[in-house]
C-alpha cells in the first residue's frame, strides 16, 4: 500500500465511503487546512478518486512520519496524555491489580479517544485472563497489550498496514512485553490457537472484510468482542453476525457507538 493524503474544499465533509477504507483518517492542521488520508495500491487509485470526489482538490503521496506530526495529534485528542504518552489506567476496568497501559503517539489507530476502544476494553477486561488472543486490526497495539496486562496468556495482532505494525512494536517495548506478537493479516495462516478470544474493534464493512480474510477461524470455538458499529446499524449487523454463527451474549454503547460480546461453537 501506498499513502497519499488529498486536501479538502474548505467548506466540504469528506465522503462517507473513505470511513469503510481501512486505516483512512482525516487531519486538520492549525491553519484548518483539512488533509484525508488514505492506504491506495497505486497512483492510478488515487487520480480516481480525485476525479470521483469533487470535496478533493488535489492528492500527493506522503510518507506518514513525515507528513503528519503525531505527537501534536495526540495531545490534541488523546485522554490521558501525559510525558508525551498516552496513560491508560486499565484497573479501571477490573478489580486486579493492573500496571499502567503506555502509548506513544503515531500512526495506528487506537489512542483511547475513540468509544468504541473503550467499549471493547470494558468488555474484554474480565474474560481474557488465561486466554490467548487474537486482536484484528490492531492498529496501534492498544488492545492486545491490554490483553497481556490483564492476564491473557498469549496475543497476537493483526493489521494490514505496515506502519501501524511498526507503531504497536513500538508500543511493546515500551510497556516491556516481548511476548506480544505482531504482523500482517496476509501473514497469519494458523493453526488457530485455543481456547480463543478474538478482537475487532472496526467499522461494520470492515469487519466483513477481516473476518471473510480469515476462513480458517470460522468453525473454531471463541468468544468475540468486537466494536466499531453504530446504534443505527445495530440490527442489520446482528443479523449479518447470526449468519455467521454467533451467539450474542452481551452490548454495551456509548454515544452513537456499540459494541458486543458474542459466542462462536
Amino acid at each position: 500500500m501506498i499513502w497519499y493524503r488529498f486536501l479538502h474544499q474548505p467548506s466540504m465533509d469528506q465522503p462517507e465511503w473513505v470511513e469503510a477504507v481501512e486505516g483512512a483518517f482525516t487531519l486538520t492542521e492549525t491553519d484548518g487546512t483539512s488533509w484525508t488520508y488514505l492506504p491506495l495500491k497505486s497512483e492510478k487509485e488515487a487520480q480516481a478518486a480525485l476525479a470521483g470526489e469533487p470535496v478533493f482538490l488535489k492528492y500527493e503521496p506522503c510518507e506518514l512520519d513525515e507528513c503528519v506530526d503525531w505527537g501534536l495529534q495526540w495531545v490534541e485528542h488523546a485522554p490521558e496524555f501525559k510525558d508525551n504518552t498516552v496513560q491508560i489506567d486499565l484497573s479501571k476496568y477490573t478489580a486486579r491489580p493492573v500496571p499502567l497501559l503506555y502509548l506513544k503517539p503515531g500512526p495506528g489507530f487506537g489512542d483511547f479517544s475513540h468509544p468504541t476502544t473503550r467499549l471493547v476494553l470494558s468488555l474484554m477486561a474480565e474474560k481474557v485472563a488465561g486466554k490467548k488472543v487474537l486482536d484484528i486490526g490492531c492498529g496501534s497495539g492498544i488492545l492486545t497489550l491490554a490483553a497481556l496486562l490483564l492476564g491473557a496468556e498469549e496475543a497476537i495482532g493483526l493489521d494490514i498496514d505496515p506502519d501501524a505494525l511498526v507503531h504497536a512494536e513500538e508500543n511493546r517495548t515500551l510497556n516491556q512485553l516481548p511476548q506480544a506478537i505482531f504482523m500482517l493479516s496476509e501473514d497469519y495462516c494458523g493453526p488457530p490457537i485455543e481456547p480463543l478470544v478474538i478482537l475487532m474493534n472496526m467499522i461494520r464493512s470492515e469487519q466483513k472484510i477481516a473476518w471473510r480474510a480469515l476462513p480458517m477461524l470460522h468453525s473454531v470455538p471463541t468468544t468475540l468482542f468486537t466494536s466499531g458499529v453504530l446504534v443505527s446499524e445495530r440490527d442489520i449487523y446482528l443479523s449479518e453476525c447470526t449468519e455467521r454463527r454467533w451467539k450474542l451474549l452481551q452490548e454495551a454503547s456509548e454515544g452513537d457507538w456499540m459494541a458486543f460480546r458474542f459466542e462462536q461453537t
